[in-house]
């Protein structure tokens, strides 16, 4: 994804080859009526930055540094002060680790375009991510099969344009690289794991010692069997979907002894981002009597809980599982996809949208992420008809690069 960036004027130029893995971040102050605060913001920089750097009355807020012409541009009240601080970058575009603050995560914004979507962060974002933890205690099965970073924290500009506000912005929350070590479990963002730095293996195939179909098959088959536990359940009980794409869900492994070469499989997972969180608030109400606080003209709140399913089915089953299927060379077999349905069965029975949606149905909605650049829109996604993947046998198998596999 990362060859997709776009800069947006007035940020300068970046280029593919940009390095962008260890940012020296700035530090702003706003009026405070001019923020909006959730959470213990305050708290947690008071533990980053010198006593009365910040004059009272004021809110500090970290910038990311190819952040600063929108911020000096969009926000005249914002004053720059010297203090500087080194991080170091996730994979992803806009997350931080600093180091003086261990167990944190720092995800702040960046006019800078990957795929459809602007890297900025909302003030829909900043405002639902504090409080739903208590919402997220309630649903996550208690299995400690799946993890999720809290957001403990938040700021954003207090602009009615949000396209305005969304460029000066900060959402704190937990990182457990550091901790889940110390228990023995690596932590690896799962699109890593389908990548192929030398054009053939997966890196998933060398990380986890899968050497043999034997243990490809187990390894798919636990982490399905973990991946609808962890967010097709509370889709089905709960109304409520996580974004579980690739970027968003981080696997946990357990850490193998030296001169261990045995096949790793997973034991678990970690879920961030809830930007892009889909909630039927009524089917939550049902289960749970809470309801996730949302502002007004969010996209996250849905009225139909097929269209719950269909983003569930976009995130994990065509932007993740597909991907892992492909990577362990499971799928122009047709026996990854086996696995899958076979596993979903124990979730549906003929009648359920999940079943209709999922397993009966020979097409699926496909996001349509060119389209959506072209049209310069980010929350109201542009769908087109394909395939269900799902349903896939290894029909065609023999028409490998001879165009037969294109639409699957």
């Amino acid at each position: 994804m990362h060859k997709s960036r776009y800069a947006v004027a007035p940020i300068c130029s970046v280029q593919p080859d940009t390095d962008m893995s260890k940012p020296t971040l700035m530090l702003v102050s706003m009026p405070a009526d001019a923020v909006v605060v959730s959470g213990e913001f305050l708290t947690t920089m008071a533990k980053i930055l010198p006593t009365d750097m910040v004059p009272i009355g004021r809110v500090p807020i970290f910038v990311h540094p190819l952040q600063v012409p929108n911020i000096v541009s969009k926000f005249p009240e914002a004053t720059f002060h010297p203090f500087t601080l080194s991080a170091l970058a996730q994979s992803s575009l806009r997350t931080v680790i600093i180091p003086e603050l261990a167990n944190y995560a720092f995800k702040l914004p960046v006019g800078i375009t990957v795929t459809s979507a602007m890297r900025t962060i909302s003030p829909w974002t900043t405002f639902m991510g504090p409080r739903l933890i208590p919402i997220l205690d309630r649903i996550i099965p208690k299995s400690n099969v799946l993890k999720y970073a809290a957001e403990h924290s938040s700021v954003s500009a207090r602009n009615s344009n949000f396209d305005t506000a969304k460029h000066l912005a900060c959402i704190i929350r937990d990182d457990f690289g550091a901790t889940l070590r110390e228990q023995n479990e690596a932590v690896i963002v799962c699109a890593a794991l389908t990548e192929r730095p030398n054009g053939n293996v997966a890196r998933v195939l060398k990380i986890c010692n899968l050497n043999t179909q034997a243990s490809r098959v187990e390894f798919l088959s636990i982490f399905v069997d973990l991946a609808l536990k962890s967010f097709l359940v509370p889709l089905i009980e709960h109304g409520f979907v996580f974004e579980a794409h690739q970027q968003n869900v981080l696997v946990r492994l357990p850490i193998p002894q030296p001169g261990d070469n045995s096949p790793v499989y997973p034991s678990g997972f970690i879920v961030r981002d809830f930007g892009g969180i889909r909630v039927h608030q009524e089917t939550l109400f049902k289960s749970t009597g809470m309801r996730v606080a949302v502002l007004p003209g969010n996209p996250n709140e849905v009225t139909d809980l097929k269209e719950a399913y269909a983003r569930l089915y976009h995130t994990l089953i065509q932007m993740h599982l597909h991907r892992l299927i492909r990577a362990l060379d499971l799928h122009y077999s047709g026996q990854g996809w086996l696995i899958v349905r076979t596993k979903l069965k124990h979730y549906f029975k003929p009648g359920d949208i999940g079943h209709e949606l999922w397993l009966s149905s020979k097409t699926c909605k496909w996001k349509c992420f060119m389209r959506m650049k072209w049209k310069k829109t980010y929350t109201n996604s542009i769908y087109h008809d394909v395939p269900n993947i799902l349903l896939y046998n290894g029909e065609g198998r023999d028409l490998i690069h001879k165009g037969g596999e294109a639409s699957l």
